[in-house]
């Protein structure tokens, strides 16, 4: 009986050296492949990495969208998807999913003429959500320079029973 027990001591140390063998030799690989990355994945992550800095002359309030709504100095642009967009949205918001640019941009500068005076506000769900930012920068990238996020976004407007539709 106790040569057994030795025997599967022995079988359980040699399969727990062998997943040890494992992690080390899969954990170099994966260390060594992300060295030789053009975007290397920091190993070190500081809370700011995760939290994004947001320019405080690109971001728009609450009340600031509600002044450029009631005075027609502002363009909404929903930045969610078709599905959530026919769900409801800003009132007489264009819906343009960040994706959906590329091909869309002649349609935008139709409606919007990069040189215009309007603000063009970019909403999405709200805070926790980033395609507002990412379709902002690339509106900005594409010409227009009067672009401003309402990071409060869709689900802001409603609580304060702003003009919706859908």
């Amino acid at each position: 009986m106790s040569t057994e027990i030795s025997r599967t001591r022995s079988i359980t140390l040699k399969v727990a050296f062998q997943v040890l063998i494992i992690v080390i030799l899969s954990s170099l690989l994966g260390i060594g492949s992300n060295l030789i990355r053009r975007d290397q994945i920091s190993f070190i992550s500081h809370s700011s990495d995760f939290v994004k800095e947001r320019k405080t002359e690109d971001c728009i309030s609450l009340e600031q969208a509600k002044e450029r709504f009631d005075n027609g100095t502002g363009f909404f642009i929903d930045a969610r998807s078709d599905e959530d967009y026919s769900k409801g949205h800003i009132l007489n918001a264009l819906n343009l999913p960040e994706e959906d640019l590329d091909r869309r941009i002649d349609e935008v500068r139709g409606l919007i003429p990069e040189d215009s005076e309007i603000t063009v506000i970019v909403y999405c769900d709200g805070e926790e959500c980033d395609s507002s930012n990412r379709l902002a920068e690339r509106l900005k990238a594409s010409g227009y320079t009067n672009v401003r996020v309402f990071f409060g976004g869709w689900n802001e407007w409603v609580r304060a029973g702003y003009p919706i539709e859908g």
